[in-house]
């Protein structure tokens, strides 16, 4: 099916491999739901790799834009939503913000090679470059991987009392409003305990004393927005390193899906992954949304 210039999209970064691949069913599968178009896109530079050999982009684009139609594409439900095809001389980032620039977009999503890849490899990957900027929700889906999409029964949705996770509840809310899924809120304290609290309830800063109850308004408010959205929730408290928390706790608990909020800023020392957004999708193993904080969009 042929896309059209007047309906929300769904944008999804291509070049062949396996976990592009698996990003494209993805963005198909949440594109169905969503109603929205698929709008798949590849940036390519100088040179690009063409039937197994490196030739000049420039020269070729219509038969790199045939290659990604006719070959990349190939596993998709011609019977999903309408798609089109873009191949663009662009760095891959830049190419799929000039996408999302175009139309009203619901979501980026772009694979990763998962857990495999180093830091100092990450550094350049274009998912953690995309995450830093984006301006729209980001899927991260890790590989390699051959499987398809699930059902999406179960997100975990990380929740700080930030604007930023408020919106990452709504998305998520949004998104399991539709699929029927139940979701799980999981509040991290990084800090240690003022007194003991048991392994089912933590603190957030140190020396706070009323961090109890601040945890409990935080989720307690996370939960009465997904109610109203009709979504059930289960509630968990922990403390502990605030990414790998919510990566566990979504593993254990069988979660198909992560949700966070970003601010936009990592760390000083390392703002690409010195967030703690950008930290669980690059360390989760499992798909990731990452959603920019409010005044970002």
């Amino acid at each position: 099916m042929t896309a059209s210039a007047d309906r929300r999209q769904v944008v999804v970064g291509i070049d062949g491999s396996p976990p592009a691949r698996l990003a494209l069913r993805w963005a198909s599968g949440v594109a169905s739901l969503l109603g929205a178009e698929v709008t798949a896109v590849h940036g390519t530079g100088l040179l690009d790799r063409l039937d197994g050999r490196l030739v000049p982009a420039h020269e070729h684009l219509d038969d790199l834009r045939r290659v990604a139609e006719d070959e990349w594409c190939d596993g998709i439900d011609p019977g999903g939503p309408p798609r089109r095809v873009e191949v663009v001389e662009r760095p891959a980032v830049d190419a799929l913000l000039a996408a999302v620039d175009e139309r009203p977009t619901d979501l980026v999503v772009v694979g990763t090679r998962g857990l495999g890849i180093r830091r100092a490899q990450a550094l350049g990957s274009t998912a953690l470059q995309l995450l830093r900027v984006a301006t729209v929700p980001v899927l991260v889906v890790p590989g390699p991987g051959d499987d398809g999409v699930p059902d999406l029964r179960r997100l975990a949705i990380g929740v700080d009392g930030s604007a930023a996770a408020d919106a990452a509840v709504a998305w998520a809310g949004g998104l399991a409003g539709l699929t029927g899924a139940r979701c799980e809120l999981v509040a991290v304290a990084e800090d240690d305990p003022v007194f003991p609290l048991g392994p089912a309830a933590a603190v957030t800063a140190a020396g706070e004393e009323d961090a109890p109850e601040r945890l409990r308004a935080v989720t307690d408010r996370a939960r009465g927005v997904l109610r109203d959205l009709g979504v059930a929730c289960d509630v968990t408290v922990r403390r502990g390193r605030a990414a790998d928390t919510l990566v566990d706790v979504a593993r254990d608990g069988g979660a198909d899906l992560l949700v966070v909020g970003s601010s936009g800023h990592g760390s000083a020392g390392n703002p690409l992954l010195g967030s703690v957004s950008r930290q669980v999708a690059h360390d989760a193993g499992l798909p990731v949304v990452v959603v920019p904080h409010p005044d970002r969009h």
